[in-house]
């Protein structure tokens, strides 16, 4: 059972780990790119990895790229599916780091749990329930939560997007991840 652990949200320099990829569908490998970032939004450091496409690896990276820093409050991914079906398990990451866990995605992606092979859709099936918050921008997140109550969330997901519906360290870790996958091929 996972606890609630509370999110300081007043404070300004709280700070949390946000995670994208960038991936080729013909590479074997995706890139992840982490950005720390302070809910006042200043930027605070980068952390990197790579999970197999269609593997069932991102759960653990991400656990490996969060625990390079012991002074983060939370993590929010971009997704819960990776990479062609590498599911992000928000409960099994929440437990292990005793912190909140939001994998969030835009409400206009389309629900790919019914296209999953079955070896994975008992995973998918066990994160939390999924959830649409309303931005104060305008736009509406998806968001499976774990490890704080939906009012934490809003107001973290809130504070943190600046314009649209992207929170702007999702923002910057999607461009980053994007930027080092085309480096590497160069």
């Amino acid at each position: 059972m996972i606890t609630m652990r509370h999110l300081h949200l007043d404070k300004h320099g709280i700070r949390g780990i946000s995670i994208a990829e960038s991936y080729s569908a013909s590479a074997a490998t995706s890139t992840l790119a982490g950005i720390i970032m302070r809910n006042d939004l200043l930027l605070d450091g980068f952390v990197f990895d790579a999970i197999k496409v269609t593997g069932d690896d991102s759960t653990d990276t991400i656990l490996k790229m969060c625990r390079s820093r012991c002074d983060v409050s939370y993590v929010i991914t971009w997704g819960s599916i990776l990479s062609r079906y590498n599911i992000v398990d928000v409960c099994s990451i929440s437990e292990s780091l005793n912190i909140p866990v939001l994998a969030i995605s835009d409400t206009h992606h389309k629900d790919i749990s019914n296209t999953l092979p079955p070896e994975k859709l008992h995973i998918y099936n066990a994160l939390p329930d999924r959830h649409t918050v309303h931005l104060h921008t305008g736009h509406t997140l998806d968001v499976h939560v774990s490890g704080c109550t939906m009012h934490e969330t809003r107001r973290l997901l809130n504070r943190i997007t600046i314009q649209g519906r992207i929170p702007e360290s999702i923002r910057l870790a999607r461009i980053l991840a994007s930027s080092i996958r085309q480096y590497a091929r160069v």
